[in-house]
């Protein structure tokens, strides 16, 4: 039996690309990462945990304004949108100030093809898996292995891996947003 896919998205390092200011921050933090090392479970082992908080922390307020489009997501997300119906995004960045500049950064970028009530801003990475669950999500991309663990009734989880960072990943991944649309062409059913 076929169903309707319903597609949902990580924001931040999926749609929205924090790249060249994680390298810029940790630069000023006195590190140097590279573009494949500026991804955050890769950043995590490279830096120290309290500048990696202090990283997260700037990345997710006032300088996620600084982030770029990932390429083709938008045109990608306009795409699927027309084939699929609405795209979901489901991010974790609590409901406070970061949730507020997450908002505003989808504003100037990606609006449209997506709209104000499709997206959701949860307070932790589990909460996703609830939010997927009540929109009956059956594709999620994201862009880090741990939350595609944690949401076990997404029928397929899709790793976001731009710099080739988990060739042995569990879950199929996709390096670019052009990439995307054939691999759920291969999907037959759910």
């Amino acid at each position: 039996m076929s169903h309707r896919l319903i597609i949902a998205s990580d924001l931040d390092g999926t749609i929205a690309d924090h790249t060249r200011t994680k390298i810029d921050l940790a630069r000023q933090l006195g590190h140097s990462l590279t573009e494949g090392e500026a991804v955050s479970d890769i950043m995590k082992l490279k830096i120290p945990e309290n500048d990696y908080t202090k990283i997260g922390a700037m990345v997710y307020g006032e300088d996620s304004l600084r982030a770029s489009v990932m390429p083709s997501a938008k045109e990608t997300i306009e795409k699927l949108a027309a084939a699929f119906g609405p795209i979901y995004i489901i991010s974790r960045r609590g409901n406070g100030v970061e949730a507020e500049y997450g908002m505003k950064w989808i504003e100037q970028n990606i609006i449209p093809p997506l709209s104000k009530e499709n997206i959701f801003f949860v307070r932790d990475d589990a909460e996703k898996q609830l939010v997927a669950q009540r929109l009956g999500v059956s594709v999620y991309i994201d862009d880090r292995q741990n939350v595609l663990d944690q949401m076990p009734n997404v029928a397929r989880r899709i790793l976001f891996d731009p710099h080739d960072n988990f060739p042995h990943s569990k879950y199929p991944r996709i390096h670019s947003w052009e990439e995307l649309p054939f691999y759920i062409s291969t999907i037959k059913s759910l």
